[in-house]
C-alpha cells in the first residue's frame, strides 16, 4: 500500500469537492457517496443499494454522481458479466476508487 503525506490527501480531497462545485453539485451528497462507495468497494453494488447508505432521495442522484466521478477519474465501475460474455448491464456493478483505494491519510 501506497502511504502519501496527509495534506496530499487533503488537497485531493479538495481538487474533487472543487470540480464537483463548478458542476453545482452538492458537497454533502459527495460526500456520502464516496463513503458509501468506499464501505462497498469491489463487492456488488447497485444504485440503490448506494442510495440507502445516504440520505439522498433519488437513485437518479446517485447514478449522476458516479458517472461524474467516473468522468472525473476518481472511481471506475464495472458490469457483471453472464456466462456467454455478454455485458449485463440491469446486473450489480463493482465500483473501484481510483488512487483513494491505495492511499491511507
Amino acid at each position: 500500500m501506497i502511504e502519501i503525506e496527509e495534506y496530499l490527501f487533503s488537497d485531493y480531497i479538495n481538487w474533487i469537492i472543487g470540480d464537483f462545485r463548478k458542476l453545482g453539485r452538492n458537497d454533502h451528497y459527495l460526500k456520502e457517496i464516496l463513503k458509501a462507495v468506499i464501505e462497498t468497494t469491489s463487492s456488488p453494488v447497485g444504485w440503490e443499494t448506494l442510495q440507502k447508505k445516504t440520505d439522498i432521495g433519488s437513485v437518479n442522484t446517485i447514478h449522476e454522481y458516479v458517472d461524474d466521478l467516473k468522468h472525473s477519474f476518481v472511481l471506475e465501475y464495472l458490469f457483471q458479466m453472464d456466462p456467454s460474455m455478454k455485458v449485463s448491464l440491469l446486473r450489480q456493478k463493482k465500483i473501484y476508487i481510483g488512487i483513494l483505494s491505495s492511499i491511507t491519510p
